[in-house]
């Protein structure tokens, strides 16, 4: 790229720059990154923003059009980028230590995680390529023993901000490709993570040989082979650039173990997600229909007052229903506010929205929390398994820890479940009272004993006026400090957070060192190296390298090199291309 914002792509038809907006940003271009198979560009200006534009086609020219732009949040500037191999998401590094991964298609971010303490100065991808792997196959027990997941309701009466509270069922059953992200920082650290998402190991490489471990660090680019057998890492020192191959072997022997954790991690993600939209969708239900009683209700205390009494409307609804005296205020509130054909209809509404609202726990919030117990239970079974799933590094007491949790929310669910059963039944019972007095009162009885002669009916309609008229169980259940499902959910959320951030220290400890390789040394040239697999490689055991050298302004001369790792020896930059 030059001065003036120029993406510049060499090949045997076109050897022109393409010139990508009209007015320069300020500051030029900091980073750029082309998509490994679309006609998409990705370059971030120096305060921090990242443009991704794609080549439009015509029959006479091509022309660039700009498809998103994405700014990090905490004012941030993103110091690495690169794209995801299937070039839907693009990874990016920043200077606080967070990588945040793009969804290029909804203009989304996907994920984000504070992976390394400085800043990130280097990120790649991987796409496992596992074919020639030793096959071990595990049973997907979850879709033979639990109730498939049902897409959230779609009820009529949701406004417009209730419906985005909707979501589709997780994709549980789709075969994810294994990618892995490897995150470098400026202090000679590097993070790999399964999907930008779940870490599996932290490889610090000034532990790698004694001979790197009092310089100071810097990687520069790495590159890890499609079968998980190599790792190429360019480092830049105080006045050196150097290349240092690790066999990884550790991770191809355990491919299968990580695939089948990541996948238990990534559906457990996914249910979070569900569940979470659920509790929404039940709260933003019972709010409405509460709103609507609390609103027919509360003239009620305000005509008592007006007629001059100290009473509260629960004592005077009780003194009705316990001795059938009816005040004027409140006969003038039922027969005149409330009438016959308002009490029917506001039954008739709270009882729809009870009835979606029970269908929501019953059929996708209890479900839901069972595939969560189900797939812990699976991971803590597993961390217990070190023969075998010991390299992944689950921590056994945090997966128990959080088996706990994950069975105090199941449980607070079905009480939840009750809870709205006995409201509802309540609720019920005192319409209906409410319903035969209001016709008493319009017909001029002058008592009300005979109004409901159940007496089960009338020990709900008292529950419903000591416990329901001026509190909400279920606001309660819901949302308590304590142990309401939203509390619960939040511990359970942070817990599976933490959880993510698996140690990996076995697997990354048994990456074998292979060479190291020191290019160029200049203290007055700034050094860089980028890497890239052999496009005519067949056996994944070669990487090519881009070296470039920049003098000082003095000295305004400047150099690339190429250089090709194949893993048992280095072909060392003795011819300049540029």
């Amino acid at each position: 790229y030059q001065r003036r914002v120029r993406g510049i792509r060499i090949d045997c038809a076109m050897s022109e720059p393409w010139q990508i907006v009209d007015v320069a940003p300020q500051g030029g271009i900091s980073l750029l990154d082309w998509c490994p198979n679309r006609d998409l560009l990705a370059y971030c200006t120096p305060e921090g923003s990242v443009h991704i534009h794609r080549i439009v086609y015509t029959d006479a020219s091509r022309t660039w059009k700009r498809l998103c732009s994405w700014t990090p949040k905490r004012g941030a500037r993103v110091t690495a980028l690169r794209w995801r191999p299937d070039s839907k998401a693009l990874g990016m590094g920043c200077s606080d230590g967070w990588v945040r991964i793009l969804d290029v298609e909804s203009e989304a971010q996907l994920f984000e995680q504070q992976l390394l303490e400085g800043e990130v100065s280097a990120i790649s991808w991987s796409q496992a390529d596992t074919s020639s792997c030793p096959p071990r196959k595990y049973v997907e027990r979850a879709r033979r023993l639990l109730h498939p997941l049902k897409p959230l309701l779609k009820p009529s009466n949701l406004d417009k901000a209730q419906r985005s509270l909707q979501i589709e069922t997780p994709d549980i059953d789709g075969d994810t490709p294994l990618y892995l992200l490897l995150a470098g920082g400026v202090d000679g650290k590097i993070v790999i993570c399964i999907h930008g998402r779940f870490s599996l190991g932290l490889l610090d490489m000034h532990d790698v040989t004694p001979d790197l471990s009092q310089m100071s660090l810097q990687i520069v680019d790495t590159h890890l082979s499609k079968d998980l057998k190599h790792l190429a890492v360019s480092y830049r020192s105080a006045d050196a650039l150097g290349v240092i191959e690790l066999d990884t072997s550790a991770i191809r022997t355990s491919h299968a173990e990580i695939s089948h954790v990541v996948s238990h991690l990534l559906h457990c993600q996914s249910v979070l997600s569900y569940v979470d939209n659920t509790a929404k969708q039940i709260d933003s239900q019972w709010q409405s229909a509460m709103s609507d009683v609390q609103e027919k209700m509360q003239p009620l205390a305000q005509m008592i007052r007006d007629g001059g009494a100290n009473t509260s409307p629960r004592e005077e609804l009780l003194s009705m229903l316990s001795c059938g005296v009816v005040s004027a205020p409140l006969n003038q509130f039922i027969c005149q506010k409330l009438q016959v054909a308002g009490i029917a209809a506001l039954e008739k509404k709270f009882d729809q929205v009870c009835g979606v609202v029970l269908t929501l726990v019953t059929s996708h919030l209890n479900v839901a929390t069972d595939h969560i117990v189900f797939r812990i239970g699976e991971l803590t079974g597993f961390a217990r398994w070190t023969d075998r799933f010991g390299d992944v590094g689950l921590r056994e007491e945090a997966l128990e820890s959080l088996h706990q949790s994950c069975s105090a929310l199941r449980l607070r669910t079905e009480q939840a479940l009750h809870m709205l059963c006995k409201v509802r039944s309540n609720y019920k019972a005192f319409f209906k009272w409410l319903n035969l007095c209001c016709h008493n009162l319009s017909e001029g009885l002058d008592g009300l004993d005979g109004a409901m002669s159940n007496t089960s009916e009338l020990l709900l309609v008292a529950d419903f006026l000591h416990h329901d008229l001026n509190d909400d169980r279920v606001h309660t259940v819901l949302h308590s400090s304590v142990d309401g499902i939203d509390t619960l959910f939040q511990q359970l959320q942070c817990q599976f957070d933490a959880l993510k951030e698996i140690p990996g220290a076995s697997i990354c400890s048994k990456f074998r060192l292979m060479a190291v390789h020191e290019l160029l040394q200049d203290r007055g040239s700034k050094l860089g190296c980028r890497l890239r697999p052999s496009v005519r490689d067949t056996d994944l055991s070669h990487v090519c390298g881009l070296v470039s050298e920049t003098k000082p302004n003095s000295t305004p001369d400047s150099a690339l090199w190429l250089i090709t790792v194949s893993y048992t020896h280095l072909t060392l930059p003795t011819k300049r291309i540029v």
